[in-house]
């Protein structure tokens, strides 16, 4: 089974916007009002999503993948900088 995750990727105007990712590939987008999701969140966080009858109706925050994520950005950070110091 392709897992399915939500990233939390920007804030305005109090929208957040969401991607829907099923294994590496982006699905679909999801507008959310900031005051519907989960105390504390912030652009970078992962979920877990939760649909009934095709609905989004829930947001499980996933710390293990938010935390992976944020080291593989941190990876990818060094290696683009790293190239721009070699040239």
């Amino acid at each position: 089974m392709i897992e399915r995750r939500l990233s939390y990727q920007d804030l305005e105007d109090g929208v957040a916007t969401l991607l829907l990712f099923e294994g590496e590939e982006i699905k679909e987008d999801f507008y959310w009002d900031v005051e519907d999701m989960p105390d504390g969140a912030e652009p970078g966080d992962q979920y877990q999503p939760e649909f009934e009858d095709g609905e989004l109706v829930a947001l499980h925050y996933d710390e293990e993948l938010t935390e992976q994520t944020f080291e593989e950005h941190q990876d990818a950070l060094e290696w683009y900088n790293e190239m721009l110091e070699d040239n």
